[in-house]
């Protein structure tokens, strides 16, 4: 499990349906609050702002990385054709 989500804010499962408005006050508060179920985490709760935040994050991630493998294919096409055959050796190859 990585730092950030073991550094997280916790609330048990017990808790939440007890007193889901606190629950809700500390998302709202924090932006994301751990869900626990025997001492074990198993969900996040994170208000509408950190959603739509990491949303965009993902969608700009992806925008970069389609860029880079756009980029990496052009790059390997453009090797693929710096090997192709002149038109000098075609004639050359077919004694035109």
């Amino acid at each position: 499990m990585s730092e950030v989500i073991e550094k997280l804010d916790r609330v048990s499962v017990s808790e939440l349906k007890h007193d889901l408005p606190k629950v809700l006050r500390n998302v709202e508060r924090q932006g994301k609050v751990g869900i626990s179920y025997h001492n074990k985490l198993e969900a996040v709760f994170m208000s509408v702002e950190e959603y739509e935040s990491l949303k965009d994050r993902i969608l700009a991630l992806e925008e970069t990385l389609d860029r880079a493998l756009l980029f990496v294919e052009i790059q390997a096409r453009k090797s693929q054709a710096d090997q192709g055959i002149t038109l000098e050796q075609l004639k050359e190859k077919y004694h035109l």
